[in-house]
């Protein structure tokens, strides 16, 4: 198969210059995914236990464990693996961890505080669901545990339909999996 390379040199300008007023069309692939679509932000507010865990990886502050009946816990959406990027939309790459604890702290015991997250990236997962034009699965599969194309072989076809994935989905990974592809 012949992959087709792109001229990063070429911009609208150029394009226009070479094509006119003719619009140029591309199709997917994963260096179209921004980096803002594996972002998380919300706005935990309330009394009580926030309820998450953080552990210090590779100097980034992870998303450990989301404790039951807590604030944390009532968050659709939120997971373990998620990294936080800002705290009260102040970016925090150059405070250190105990920092940055301090900040959700100290704002949560004023009783609130915005977090902004960059969910894990599993390329191999996020491979598969672009190749398939399934990619707006991705959270739900992470939610299920699935990291790698390997995590695929515990998943049941009930687990496909909680997530709501829809038959014609479900068949190409079905076909997918009988192609020992995943």
């Amino acid at each position: 198969m012949n992959k087709s390379k792109s001229y990063p040199a070429l911009t609208d300008e150029s394009l226009l210059s070479l094509y006119g007023s003719q619009s140029i069309k591309k199709s997917k692939s994963l260096s179209d995914i921004q980096k803002y679509d594996f972002t998380f932000d919300e706005l935990f507010e309330g009394d009580g236990l926030l309820g998450i865990r953080f552990i210090n990886q590779d100097d980034k502050v992870v998303i450990q464990r989301i404790i039951k009946n807590s604030v944390a816990s009532e968050t659709y959406g939120l997971y373990t693996g998620m990294i936080v990027v800002k705290v009260n939309n102040i970016d925090i790459k150059t405070y250190s961890y105990n920092e940055i604890l301090e900040m959700i702290n100290t704002s949560w015991f004023r009783g609130s505080v915005y977090i902004q997250f960059q969910k894990p990236i599993w390329i191999d997962l996020l491979t598969l669901l672009v190749k398939h034009k399934l990619l707006n699965y991705y959270d739900k599969f992470i939610e299920l545990g699935v990291k790698s194309i390997e995590d695929f072989e515990y998943i049941e076809i009930n687990d496909l339909h909680k997530m709501e994935m829809n038959e014609t989905d479900i068949q190409k990974l079905m076909i997918e999996n009988r192609n020992k592809n995943i």
